[in-house]
């Protein structure tokens, strides 16, 4: 692994799923075609075009997290807390790229900041073989899968299929997409992929006739027991919302990190750069928004950057969990999905409809669970010596990030408002 790339919790990643819509008919029937398995490596060779690739990925995550609390009210969120999976958003528009025409592609190469589909392929199959490896002391997997109308199949060539299988990993079925007996063979697959966090998609998906395919990118990331917190010392505490303080449950650690502040935001990152995977909490300070203290890609690479404190932090921070819809068509990045047409697929008159996420996060004693699904119709210095034990209290709206350090991917992201607003949703 080439360690010049850019430089977590227990967390479960995301899934993503893009709608592709005509106006045909559609018959009962589904098949299973293939199940394809990921075999990791840690010692893949990221060469300088991947890395450029891997760059423009992490560009477009961030990017996408900063036009998400933009456009707050388009997107669906209507001020309530949110997490999203770039990397998953990410490979799902590379999986996109590859089942669309040539002039297509280039238009989604060109909102991921890539060059050309061939390059985006390696880079996201080695991204994907390297992140499972368990060398990177996490767990890490990610499963897709293409499903089209049965009334397509004669469509679908060999070529297409052996493409999606050895680049992406990916399943290729045939369903029923007009009737709920249809959907609900996606939905045994997204339970079994998501390992039972994310039953259905009735909320984001309904059957039509109008489908003609679905492409998903589930994906599940575990950390173990690296940023558990001390049950123990679990306490109320209060936490300062735009609506009016909260009483919260308030967790407890000692954590070794970074601790990074300037003018208008508290920056604290558990885990640093020589250890696989970490988390960052980017807290404003008084008078800041949330949307004025994300950082965009330049930004966020000068504070990673920078010469932060390593220091021994005790960590307070509510206990959390999220669930949240997402819709993402209305963020200017995604503007030119409704143009994009699916010859790749070989599927005749295909058009994107929509494309969206929804996400699980929990965040307790024992680290971070987190799942997405989203749709369109992520060894330390030796130091003599340490600060004391820094205070750091997240009591007010903050964002979270979670990484994988050596590729800089963003496994999952969010913003918390409110943390007394524990939105469960399974």
């Amino acid at each position: 692994m080439n360690r010049k790339l850019i430089n977590h919790l227990k967390t479960w990643g995301g899934a993503i799923l893009i709608g592709i819509n005509c106006g045909c008919a559609s018959e009962d029937s589904s098949n299973s075609n293939t199940s394809i398995k990921v075999k990791p490596n840690y010692n893949v060779e990221f060469t300088q075009q991947d890395i450029e690739v891997c760059n423009g990925i992490n560009n477009f995550s961030y990017r996408l997290i900063s036009e998400v609390l933009a456009n707050d009210d388009a997107v669906g969120l209507d001020g309530k807390n949110f997490a999203i999976s770039p990397i998953s958003c990410a490979v799902e528009i590379a999986m996109l790229a590859e089942s669309a025409d040539n002039g297509s592609a280039q238009k989604l190469c060109k909102i991921l900041e890539v060059s050309d589909i061939e390059s985006l392929g390696t880079a996201c199959n080695k991204l994907m073989t390297y992140l499972p490896a368990p060398e990177n002391l996490t767990k890490f997997e990610m499963a897709n899968s293409v499903w089209y109308a049965d009334r397509n199949d004669a469509y679908i060539s060999d070529a297409y299929v052996k493409k999606m299988n050895s680049t992406y990993f990916a399943d290729i079925n045939s369903a029923d997409l007009a009737t709920k007996s249809g959907m609900n063979v996606i939905n045994s697959w997204i339970d079994t992929k998501t390992d039972g966090n994310i039953r259905d998609l009735s909320g984001l998906l309904e059957p039509s006739s109008n489908i003609d395919a679905l492409i998903f990118s589930a994906l599940y990331f575990n950390s173990g027991e690296k940023f558990t917190f001390h049950i123990n010392r679990t306490a109320n505490g209060i936490f300062h919302a735009p609506n009016g303080d909260h009483i919260v449950t308030m967790m407890h650690n000692y954590s070794y990190g970074r601790f990074y502040e300037d003018d208008k935001r508290i920056v604290v990152i558990i885990g640093h750069r020589w250890v696989p995977s970490n988390l960052t909490i980017i807290m404003p300070k008084e008078g800041f928004s949330l949307a004025d203290t994300c950082p965009e890609s330049e930004e966020w690479y000068s504070i990673w950057g920078s010469t932060m404190e390593i220091s021994n932090m005790e960590l307070s921070i509510p206990r959390l969990s999220v669930a949240s819809d997402i819709r993402l068509n209305s963020l200017p990045m995604f503007n030119t999905l409704g143009s994009i047409t699916l010859s790749g697929m070989s599927i005749p008159s295909g058009k994107v409809g929509s494309i969206g996420q929804s996400t699980h996060f929990i965040l307790n004693e024992d680290g971070i669970d987190l799942t997405s699904v989203s749709r369109c119709t992520f060894a330390h210095p030796q130091q003599d010596s340490l600060p004391s034990w820094i205070p750091v209290t997240i009591d007010r709206p903050f964002l979270f990030y979670v990484h994988n350090v050596a590729t800089g991917a963003i496994i999952m992201a969010g913003r918390i408002l409110d943390a007394s607003n524990q939105n469960y949703k399974l």
